[in-house]
């Protein structure tokens, strides 16, 4: 959240369960699912990285970096950060059908999501159910899954919900 390619000079961020603010010209929601106080991803987290190679971008076109934005420059992000500051794993909230998706599709008016996080176990998960749910009812939303980090595993490569059946999941080399 605090990166240049994020930060608005204008606008302070909208930060909170319930915060939306389509004013700021890059971050529109920024919801933590774990409480604290502040954003916890920073300016260097995995998301941060993720979100800039999407959306990232410049306030100005005449920076110097702005040969390095992001595949969508234009587009603005609402981010939904599930580290725990606490011993830096994940909380994923148990309904993310409601809590996640429905505040993406709805008050943050998302139509694309990118997540970058999934079970390493390759089961269709209560979480990968949820998620063909939500598409299945929302059919206008693309869900994208990142495939996850486990390519010599055969049939338990991908992560879950990046095994949902409405989704598209995505991965590299």
């Amino acid at each position: 959240y605090d990166h240049c390619f994020f930060h608005d000079p204008n606008v302070p961020l909208p930060f909170g369960a319930t915060a939306v603010n389509m004013a700021h010209r890059k971050i529109v929601s920024y919801v933590a699912f774990e409480p604290v106080s502040s954003p916890g991803d920073e300016s260097e987290g995995h998301g941060t990285h993720t979100a800039g190679s999407l959306a990232g971008s410049p306030a100005s076109d005449s920076d110097s970096i702005v040969d390095f934005s992001g595949m969508a420059p234009k587009a603005k992000l609402a981010i939904y950060d599930f580290k725990r500051p606490s011993d830096n794993n994940l909380y994923v909230p148990d309904n993310i059908y409601g809590d996640l998706y429905g505040h993406a599709n709805g008050a943050a008016k998302a139509r694309i999501m990118s997540n970058s996080w999934g079970a390493d176990d390759g089961v269709y998960s209560y979480y990968a159910e949820q998620t063909d749910q939500f598409v299945w009812d929302n059919p206008h939303f693309l869900m994208v899954y990142a495939a996850g980090n486990y390519g010599g595993r055969g049939f338990k490569t991908l992560a879950s919900p990046g095994v949902a059946k409405n989704v598209l999941t995505v991965g590299s080399t």
